[in-house]
């Protein structure tokens, strides 16, 4: 299936749509970079000492969490935010994306597969499931093995440089990460940037409550935990050409479709 996805990559490093795949490499032939492969998880990141990581996404990148992520983490997170089951949210999300997902569908963040695994079991064109985190990736692949999933294809690397073509996927998802990343604006500007014009963008991320406790404003300081009043995260949108089509909300969390402009 990565051949399916070679088209659409490029250099994280220099820009550049000239990567070949080789021997359990992927090489860039204008600036000479190297992604090893490991595990069929191809590593479009290395060691970039420049890459500014939070607190949050740390714990994101331990063993502990990737093995009890999503039966128990990201349910309890979510029950907490919203006050509703995950499995709710699941299927909303799946339901937003219903009308554009037999294409290329490119899963931002995706953590084990939550969603990448679920859109990659309805057939169709290639998922790519893009994380920063080795154990959530190696778990995402344990999964999509155990599941016969032969569409799903799992990188790594950072959303500031995401290493894929402009307007290269008719649809993206991002759940539960936008308000983690140190630079939200940039990297919704990069998630723009690779989808296409008319294309479909699901997102659901954490909003402002009307009252912050102290426990919500702890986090925030501490572990950089985000979140956004309501209207900077439509200016945010609109900032990128994206329009919301449908938006939903349940506690501090919000869901939503947006589709870039034509």
């Amino acid at each position: 299936m990565l051949e399916a996805v070679l088209p659409l990559l490029r250099c994280p490093r220099c820009a550049s749509a000239s990567l070949d795949a080789g021997r359990r490499a992927l090489s860039c032939r204008a600036c000479g970079s190297r992604f090893a492969e490991r595990a069929g998880i191809f590593d479009l990141l290395g060691e970039d000492t420049r890459l500014v990581i939070t607190p949050f996404q740390r714990i994101m990148q331990t063993p502990a969490v990737a093995s009890i992520y999503e039966r128990a983490w990201r349910p309890l997170g979510y029950r907490l935010a919203s006050s509703r089951a995950f499995s709710s949210e699941v299927a909303a999300v799946l339901a937003l994306l219903q009308t554009g997902d037999q294409g290329r569908v490119l899963d931002v963040a995706c953590g084990t597969g939550v969603f990448a695994r679920r859109l990659a079991g309805r057939g169709g064109g290639p998922v790519v499931g893009f994380d920063l985190s080795w154990p959530m990736l190696n778990r995402a692949r344990r999964l999509a093995a155990r599941e016969g999933l032969a569409n799903l294809v799992l990188l790594r690397g950072t959303v500031f440089r995401l290493p894929f073509i402009d307007a290269a996927f008719p649809s993206v998802n991002c759940c539960g990460a936008l308000h983690l990343f140190d630079r939200p604006e940039e990297a919704l500007a990069e998630i723009g940037r690779v989808l296409c014009r008319g294309g479909r963008l699901a997102l659901q991320t954490a909003l402002r409550p009307a009252r912050t406790s102290l426990l919500f404003r702890a986090l925030e300081r501490s572990i950089r935990f985000g979140s956004f009043e309501e209207g900077e995260l439509r200016e945010m949108l609109r900032g990128q050409r994206l329009e919301v089509l449908e938006s939903e909300r349940h506690g501090i969390s919000c869901t939503l479709l947006a589709r870039k402009a034509a």
